[in-house]
């Protein structure tokens, strides 16, 4: 009888601790411009504005960076990025806007090489392509 009355004592406070233990606690005390749990993410917000504690940007994410957190970054606007085209005279901002409704105006391209001086490493990767051939 003792048994089973401990048992129901303790289901809620099991439940509680699991519970308690699945939420993530935000810090409060990190330097400007710096968020996290141990402050290990930098801040990205347009404007040089700063985030909140859970990363957020009101002002939404700087050129280039974008996700949760404005924790990505898109690698086609680097400064060591080298595009090559053929032709050659094709211009590339339409690649590196960040406006997916941008198109590129010169359908003569037959390729097209994203290079970088410094190797990066890819958990994924997205293109928009959208084929207007009538």
């Amino acid at each position: 009888m003792l048994s089973s009355t401990m048992e129901k004592l303790f289901q809620p406070v099991q439940l509680l601790l699991i519970l308690s233990s699945c939420v993530a606690v935000p810090s409060e005390d990190c330097m400007a411009g710096w968020f996290g749990t141990k402050c290990q993410y930098l801040c990205h917000c347009k404007n040089k504005m700063a985030c909140d504690v859970n990363g957020q940007c009101a002002t939404g994410c700087d050129i280039g960076w974008f996700g949760t957190g404005c924790q990505y970054v898109n690698l086609a606007t680097l400064p060591d990025v080298l595009v090559t085209m053929t032709p050659t005279q094709a211009t590339t901002t339409w690649l590196t806007d960040g406006d997916d409704t941008t198109c590129n105006g010169n359908g003569d391209i037959t390729s097209l090489q994203i290079s970088w001086s410094t190797s990066y490493p890819l958990t994924w990767l997205r293109m928009k392509v959208k084929n207007t051939c009538k």
